[in-house]
Parts: C-alpha cells; structure tokens; sequence
C-alpha cells in the first residue's frame, strides 16, 4: 500500500529581516502561504498550514492549518515539522518554506521522482547543503527526526546530512531563492510582474 504525502506550507520562523510575516507576502494574487498551499494540493493527498499560534489566528477557513505544539520545546521549522508528523504519523511530509516564490509544481515533482518513495529527497543550495523546506521527508526518517532532533540542536538541515537522502540538483537553481528582505521581496514582485 502507497503511503499517504501531505502537504505542508511551512509558515513559521520570525520574520526579522523582513519585517513583516513573509507567509503573508503576495507574490502570485494570493498571500504566499496560500498559493504554495494550491500548488502542494496538485501533487499531495492532503495540504496543511504549518503556523506559530499567532499566525494562525489569521487563517481563513477554508485551510486546515496546524499549530505548533509548545509541549514539544522545540522552535522554527523542527516544531512545526513534528507537530505535523504526530498530527499525520503514517504520512510523508513535502515541505515547502513560504519563503521561496519561485517554486512551481515541477519543481515539487522533482523531489517526489529522486525519493521514488525508498528515500527522502531534498533540493541542494549552491554550497551542497540541503534545504529542508524544499525536501520530502519519508515516514520512516520522520520517525527518526522526532528521536533525534534534540541532539542535533533542533536543526532539520543537519538531521538530513546525516542520512542517505537523494540529493536533488535543480536545473534552474535560481528557483530555489529564498527572499528573506524587503529589498529583494520588491526585486522578484517587478521580475514577475514582468513575466505576467
């Protein structure tokens, strides 16, 4: 039996650089966590909204969005992450940060081809490190992270460089840009602007 993928729009993380929520941002006509949330439904079984609790208080009905659970002692995308997992502990999670406007469904489909469902996949960056809010992560290594992640300082990043993850080179590594400030915010709204 084919596991179940869900979804998951991971909202989290503070904002600081840009100031302002960057999971509200719109780049596409909708605010960013709800467009990449269209765009895991095409390629998921189910989507969620990953959020702080005081992010979540501004979701529209509409989507299922899940809050980080406080009990867990864990903060940034590894609460969020593992909230999710024992919300859905038989699924497979594709995460997508809000914070890269770039990404389309393809890319998505890339992931799900190298992991071919023996082995989570992640897209690398420019310095060969992987990035966790653009990977697919199996049950069988989530089961793991929720035992692990307290050793490894709550980062997703180096649980994935220790395990045997297919490593995914993006063609057009370019889609793969986070925005993190708002100059650059400003930069990729004009370049789209340009291409609509």
């Amino acid at each position: 039996m084919t596991t179940k993928r869900t979804g998951v729009v991971v909202c989290g993380g503070q904002s600081r650089r840009m100031g302002a929520d960057k999971s509200t941002l719109v780049y596409h006509e909708l605010q960013q966590r709800y467009h990449v949330y269209h765009l895991l439904r095409l390629c998921c079984d189910h989507v969620v909204l990953s959020c702080r609790s005081n992010q979540a208080q501004s979701v529209a009905a509409e989507y299922e969005c899940i809050e980080d659970d406080e009990s867990l002692g864990l903060y940034g995308p590894a609460a969020g992450v593992l909230t999710v997992h024992r919300c859905y502990p038989d699924h497979d999670l594709l995460l997508v940060g809000c914070d890269y406007p770039l990404i389309e469904t393809a890319d998505l489909q890339m992931l799900i081809s190298a992991s071919r469902g023996i082995r989570s996949a992640a897209f690398v960056n420019d310095d060969q490190m992987p990035e966790p809010l653009l990977s697919l992560l199996l049950k069988k290594d989530l089961d793991l992270l929720d035992h692990s992640i307290r050793s490894l300082g709550g980062s997703i990043r180096r649980f994935l460089q220790q395990q045997p993850i297919a490593e995914v080179i993006h063609p057009y590594p370019e889609r793969l840009m986070s925005v993190d400030d708002p100059e650059t915010y400003q930069r990729i709204v004009r370049q789209l602007g340009r291409q609509s």
